[in-house]
């Protein structure tokens, strides 16, 4: 039969049908009852052939007119999008203590308001498509059980910093709801317009981005201030946009970059322009000298060849034209123009001197930066291995990297391993792992089932993208990035949780766009809290009248770093200081946690703070003048501290020759 052609039976034409979408035909099957259409929609045959089915509308003439309502909800749903998409990556206020914030902050607000905009679509077609199977998608699972399992570490593991597990299970809930509105979104028709739209929306960012590194690159960010963000570093430099991360930067122009593929392989976007646009991109990504660019256009390459080969299979049922030499080799095009952007960037580099870093080459040569990577590797197996059933913990990686510090050396300041794989392990144990790698898993094994088209090519490079830097780093961790990759989960996923009704489903749903709505306010305004200790007039005096609870791990790093290094009340001061170090065993903190444990008389202690010191010191080139700074600490409380001066300048020297080379790049990757 074939595709689009239809079954009538006699005397039920109008009546609701059912589309079923295989991987050779589409049939229209016109007055099936409830009870066959679920039973085509679950029966084995359908699983196994890779069927997706979705209920359409009636075809009488009322279900032809669109209302108003609907188009204007729809509008506003693309409009969300394209913020949700290009704004994050492009503001420009980043702020201690989590620079982060405010661009994540954007990014949930903005995904909350997508999900409630799908729900209203979804209404104002409840008469038109009233038997859209509204329910749950099967991989919002995932999300939700990594979520208890990071409430049950609260009660079953020795945690010194638990709201980091109720941050991180707040986040995994949005997710579970983005994932549940992407496939919704699916479900309502909406797929193809989100992906072009989405794409559009990338692209744009995209050459912004590039525009920001153009403007800091030439040190004008003064003439397009507030647009653009102030980078003022001179040396060794990767302009990092509006992100004030290279790393992320890199990643989103290889969003870009796919977005661009995408619409170019769907004829949405002429030959030569798609050329531009992939140069623009290409050459922001070889400015932020990040090594795992190279391995995201493998990725983009290989999407590029899945669409042609998509595009080949659909006309084989007369879905599209047939697959052209063009389809074939745009994609080699991408790697090809990368590889020479990256050249010409050098060479512009040695010809302007711009001041450029190392190249990414070069970086992958250098056995001082690879050598902190796997340090960070090794302690986090280190950390599995000592639990490897529950995992430290979900915010213990910063402590238990401290008390390993002086057993396994050198390493980097951290608060993850640097690598998803092997955080999971160390954080949340067999487990937690478990839960991540078997849950998506079997979410790719569905996914992979169903006939590829461009659309769901795109979906799959986003997050293949977003894979390759997790690898080397932590993207996931931040929601301008996890959320975008579960929106992606879920407009793939073909598959509802069984025994999960539509009404359970729109539901839980509708209660947790709820509950989002309600996390707003206070979560801005608890975050600004603890802003106080970094910008306000009177810091200590102000947090401590409203201090902070969300972010009240925050704000307490904040207030330990404030307190008067002096012999007052110093349980207090030492307990508030073993808190910040569980948080971040910054140079900071460690070194005036060693002077006050000296003025308590516990200089052994204080002795073996300063060896771990030394141990971070080092990986970031700062132990000539972190040891400075320390004997200063320790002349300004006079006599009280002049042994344990004299002990340190016997075991460390009186001048410390100061180590040669640049301070470390914290997330090179």
């Amino acid at each position: 039969m074939n595709r689009g052609a239809s079954l009538a039976f006699p005397g039920l034409e109008g009546q609701p049908g059912c589309l079923v979408r295989g991987p050779a035909r589409e049939v229209k099957l016109l007055g099936l009852g409830r009870k066959l259409q679920r039973f085509a929609l679950y029966s084995p045959v359908s699983v196994a052939c890779g069927i997706e089915v979705l209920y359409s509308a009636p075809t009488t003439a009322d279900s032809l007119r669109a209302p108003m309502p609907s188009t204007f909800v729809r509008l506003f749903y693309f409009l969300l999008l394209i913020v949700a998409l290009t704004v994050p990556y492009a503001y420009t206020v980043h702020t201690y203590p989590i620079p982060t914030f405010y661009t994540e902050f954007i990014a949930f607000s903005a995904y909350v308001l997508i999900a409630a905009a799908v729900a209203a679509y979804a209404y104002t077609q409840r008469h038109h498509l009233p038997h859209v199977n509204l329910g749950a998608p099967k991989v919002a699972w995932v999300p939700l059980a990594f979520a208890a399992w990071l409430l049950i570490q609260i009660v079953v593991l020795p945690t010194h910093q638990p709201t980091l597990n109720l941050l991180g299970a707040g986040c995994l809930v949005t997710a579970a709801l983005v994932a549940h509105a992407g496939f919704w979104i699916k479900r309502l028709g909406l797929a193809e317009a989100t992906i072009k739209w989405g794409s559009y929306a990338l692209l744009l960012g995209g050459v912004y981005g590039v525009f920001c590194q153009i403007v800091q690159l030439c040190g004008q960010e003064s003439l397009f201030s507030p647009f653009v963000l102030s980078y003022g570093v001179t040396v060794a430099r990767r302009p990092y946009g509006n992100m004030a991360q290279a790393n992320h930067l890199g990643t989103y122009l290889a969003f870009a970059m796919v977005a661009a593929l995408y619409l170019v392989q769907t004829r949405r976007l002429p030959v030569l322009l798609w050329f531009v646009l992939t140069t623009v991109c290409a050459t922001g990504a070889a400015l932020t000298i990040s090594r795992t660019s190279w391995i995201q256009v493998v990725v983009i390459v290989i999407a590029g060849w899945l669409m042609a080969l998509a595009r080949r299979q659909s006309a084989k049922i007369g879905d599209s034209k047939p697959a052209t030499l063009r389809d074939w080799l745009i994609p080699l095009c991408v790697a090809v123009i990368f590889v020479l952007v990256n050249i010409v960037v050098r060479k512009l580099n040695v010809e302007f001197n711009l001041q450029l870093g190392q190249s990414a080459v070069d970086r992958f040569k250098d056995p001082g930066q690879i050598s902190l990577r796997l340090a960070l590797w090794r302690y986090g197996l280190a950390m599995f291995r000592g639990h490897w059933l529950t995992g430290v913990g979900w915010g213990e990686f910063p402590g238990q990297e401290y008390l390993l510090s002086v057993i396994l050396g050198k390493v980097e300041i951290a608060n993850n391993s640097h690598d998803i794989m092997v955080d999971l392990l160390a954080k949340t144990g067999l487990i937690g792992f478990g839960i991540f790698a078997l849950g998506l898993l079997c979410w790719l094994l569905r996914a992979v089932r169903v006939r590829l088209d461009p659309q769901r090519v795109f979906g799959f490079a986003l997050i293949g993208v977003l894979a390759a830097h997790a690898l080397v780093e932590y993207p996931q961790q931040y929601m301008f990035f996890l959320l975008p990759v579960a929106l992606m989960l879920g407009l793939l996923e073909p598959q509802a949780m069984p025994r999960i009704s539509s009404g359970v489903s729109i539901s839980a749903y509708l209660v947790l766009v709820l509950a989002g709505f309600v996390a707003f306010v206070p979560v801005l305004r608890d975050y600004q809290r603890a802003e106080v200790l970094y910008y306000g007039k009177a810091p200590e005096a102000e947090y401590r009248a409203a201090p902070a609870s969300i972010f009240g791990a925050w704000g307490e790093y904040g207030l330990a770093t404030l307190l008067a290094m002096n012999g007052a009340n110093l349980p207090y001061k030492l307990a508030m200081h073993e808190q910040a170090i569980a948080l971040l065993p910054g140079e900071t903190v460690l070194k005036r946690y060693a002077v006050l444990l000296a003025l308590q008389g516990r200089e052994t202690e204080a002795l073996d703070v300063v060896r771990r010191l030394k141990v971070f010191a080092e990986a970031e080139n700062t132990w000539p003048d972190d040891l400075a700074s320390l004997y200063e600490m320790c002349g300004q409380q006079g006599a009280a501290l002049a042994g344990f001066k004299a002990k340190l300048i016997a075991q460390y020297g009186a001048l410390p020759p100061r180590a040669p080379g640049d301070d470390a790049d914290d997330d090179a990757s």
